[in-house]
Formats: structure tokens, sequence, C-alpha cells
């Protein structure tokens, strides 16, 4: 869900991804850039499992930044 601008998601939105991941943030021509939170599967290997982990701050080029 958000705004598209030619296509590709601009401003805020928010968006589930097949692989269970969630983003809640902001967009800039497609890509997480500022602003957002992201749920995403981990693999803990001491109990060898997948478990939820998050990453809550400032998005760059749709990488972590910080």
């Amino acid at each position: 869900n958000g705004y598209f601008k030619k296509g590709r998601l601009c401003g805020y939105g928010v968006v589930d991804y097949a692989g269970g991941d969630h983003y809640t943030g902001f967009f800039k021509d497609g890509k997480r850039s500022g602003q957002g939170s992201m749920i995403f599967k981990q693999m803990n290997e001491v109990l060898n499992e997948y478990q939820n982990a998050n990453f809550k701050g400032e998005w760059r080029h749709n990488q972590r930044n910080g």
C-alpha cells in the first residue's frame, strides 16, 4: 500500500514480501529510503530455527543505514 509515482512506490507505504518480511516506512523511486521499520526472518544458529527480527531506523538506497 502506498503512493505510486511512475509505477514506483514513493512516500509512505507498507509492503508485505513473499518470504514473510514486512516493511513500513518511506520509499523513494521504489526503494526503501528514510525512516522505516522492517520485520524479517533471521536464522538463530543456536536453536537452529528462523525467528522474527526487526530493524527500526534509517534506510538509504534500499539498505539499512545506521
